[in-house]
């Protein structure tokens, strides 16, 4: 088992943030020692909040092999590793059933080291699993401001279909689908759906329409 030694991570259960938009209030922690293991390409695309590593031998390997600096001593993490693939690498924090329970980027040039560290090492294959990975995945990588946009949209739907706002969803649902709809269940299913599909152009664009809607008032 390979290991670095001597990093930053940042676990967050609901956003995997980069390092530039870490902030001074997140929850970061100083690693002194974490295994890591590099795994195929196919296994990496894999690796999201709530996805599964069946692998018990692994899970018993690293069981207590990461140490945090805790109030000038060490601590012991149960389940805690870095995963790579030789172009990027994550932090996970797993339960004792291989649950990943939370996953933070690297800083780059400690990203970097551990590229260094695993360049001659093989890749595995991770038995890894979720119950739906993709939707596991979905926004998983928003930068903070399009998260706040995501929740933006979400609660302007959600006030929208509360307040029965026929006009507006119709609008908004043409906007997003270049069609015609006047049924309002569809209509809310339909732009739910696409407000938390994977991010795109077409969600700054429809941000920016309802900012605009509102700036005209």
């Amino acid at each position: 088992m390979k290991y670095v030694y001597d990093i930053l991570l940042n676990f967050n259960e609901t956003r995997i943030y980069d390092f530039f938009e870490w902030r001074p209030e997140d929850d970061i922690e100083y690693f002194k020692k974490v295994s890591i293991l590099k795994i195929d390409s196919d296994s990496y695309r894999k690796v999201a909040v709530g996805a599964r590593v069946a692998d018990e031998a692994l899970l018993n390997k690293i069981y207590n092999t990461a140490e945090i600096y805790d109030k000038k001593q060490i601590r012991y993490v149960e389940y805690l590793m870095i995963l790579t693939n030789g172009s990027e690498a994550v932090g996970v924090l797993l339960n004792k059933m291989g649950r990943i329970l939370m996953i933070s980027k690297l800083l780059l040039d400690e990203e970097e080291e551990v590229f260094g560290i695993c360049n001659i090492q093989d890749e595995k294959a991770l038995d890894i699993t979720a119950s739906n990975i993709e939707s596991n995945n979905t926004n998983n990588y928003l930068t903070r401001y399009e998260g706040k946009k995501l929740f933006f949209l979400n609660k302007e739907l959600e006030g929208l279909y509360f307040d029965k706002n026929l006009v507006k969803l119709k609008y908004l649902y043409y906007e997003c689908f270049r069609q015609i709809e006047n049924d309002i269940e569809t209509i809310y299913d339909r732009i739910k759906t696409f407000i938390n599909d994977e991010w795109s152009t077409k969600h700054n664009e429809l941000y920016n329409l309802v900012r605009l809607s509102y700036s005209k008032k």
